[in-house]
């Protein structure tokens, strides 16, 4: 495993590892943009000549292949932003479309505490069960319970959402579908 905090947490060196872990969770700001969603950012720290801004289309040309969920503890990090008939979301869609069949992220901003605390408790029960959905309820579940006004607080436990795999990321195959055509019915071997 990789932690990159604060100045080594910079757009290159999450590029070049990101991919390579099963389970990769990014706090960060965002920059979301309403009328281009696609030009949404995650802000991470800049290096020599880049800003640090991670944008959203980018995302959506990389491969995760060893990845199985991504968690963006970033504030509007899912938001939905409606464009026509079609609701866009800056970050999920790129990253789904980047073959991670799981991914976190929150609705609203959420203050930086709350959320902290929300995801210590996701991942303490993702070890636990290593079943994703499962495991952010389980953990929404222990902020109501530890809340002293739940209803005042939903603005923090209720922000995060699940987005692809309804059940273990881990038992979800390659995350990049096989280029080998099948016949009908057939499964991917293992």
């Amino acid at each position: 495993s990789h932690l990159l905090l604060a100045s080594s947490a910079t757009r290159e060196r999450f590029l070049a590892l990101a991919g390579r872990h099963s389970v990769v969770h990014v706090a960060a700001h965002t920059q979301a943009l309403e009328s281009t969603p696609l030009a949404s950012a995650l802000a991470l720290s800049p290096s020599a000549g880049q800003s640090g801004a991670l944008y959203a289309y980018e995302l959506m040309n990389l491969r995760f292949t060893d990845t199985r969920l991504l968690v963006l503890s970033a504030c509007s990090s899912a938001r939905d932003i409606r464009q026509g008939f079609q609701g866009i979301s800056g970050f999920v869609r790129p990253l789904l479309a980047a073959g991670i069949p799981a991914v976190v992220g929150s609705l609203w901003k959420v203050e930086d505490q709350a959320a902290s605390s929300l995801m210590r408790s996701f991942h303490e029960s993702y070890r636990q069960i290593g079943d994703a959905p499962k495991a952010l309820r389980d953990a929404q579940l222990r902020a109501i319970e530890t809340s002293k006004d739940p209803l005042r607080n939903l603005e923090s436990w209720a922000a995060f959402q699940l987005y692809g795999a309804a059940a273990d990321p881990s038992d979800a195959g390659p995350a990049i579908p096989s280029k080998k055509p099948q016949a009908a019915g057939a499964t991917p071997s293992g």
